[in-house]
């Protein structure tokens, strides 16, 4: 008797293990497959966001080559500067009229990173450059270089303050930061 009643301990023990670990296994799937729905949700916003930019750019051909009401220039990043992935930096520019040369409040910007070989959009996710800032009442964006491939870029305005342009940056290098370099030495 005390023989079936170690074995039957040992066959309950068992199967509580292994109904735990069902249970926790189908709990790791349920987890995985609810983060690869919310990163291809951000993906399709980020597509559809994009789609319509360059839609935008390809059938308003006749409104890139007129004067807007702001004029924009770059002051950093320029030509030939150095960025390193993962590194902050300030996205500075000037703006002023068209009929004067006073500055002009940017208060909405719609914003995109180029890369300056195949002329692709790269997304915000991949870029870390937000595809629309609102009420930024300033002369630069904030931005941390996101994970893109190295090589030269620039960065292009779409619209400002609700209006459409198209000023791009002059080109720039996105580098890795270098083995054995301090990210923080090399983040200046």
């Amino acid at each position: 008797m005390s023989k079936l009643l170690y074995i039957s301990i040992v066959a309950l023990i068992l199967l509580g293990g292994v109904s735990y670990f069902g249970y926790w296994a189908l709990n790791q799937n349920k987890l995985a497959l609810d983060a690869y729905d919310v990163s291809y949700n951000q993906l399709g916003t980020s597509l559809t966001a994009y789609t319509q930019l360059i839609l935008e750019r390809a059938t308003d051909k006749d409104t890139l080559g007129a004067a807007t009401a702001s004029e924009v220039s770059f002051t950093f990043p320029t030509e030939g500067d150095e960025l390193y992935i993962g590194c902050d930096y300030q996205v500075a520019w000037e703006t002023a009229t068209t009929t004067s040369t006073s500055s002009v409040a940017v208060k909405s910007l719609d914003i995109a990173l180029i890369d300056a070989e195949t002329r692709e959009v790269i997304g915000p996710i991949a870029s870390g450059l937000s595809a629309t800032s609102t009420d930024t009442e300033s002369t630069y964006l904030d931005w941390k270089v996101g994970k893109v491939w190295p090589g030269k870029y620039h960065i292009l305005i779409s619209k400002i303050n609700e209006q459409k342009t198209s000023t791009e940056s002059a080109e720039f290098t996105v580098r890795q930061v270098p083995e054995g370099e301090n990210k923080k030495d090399v983040c200046l």
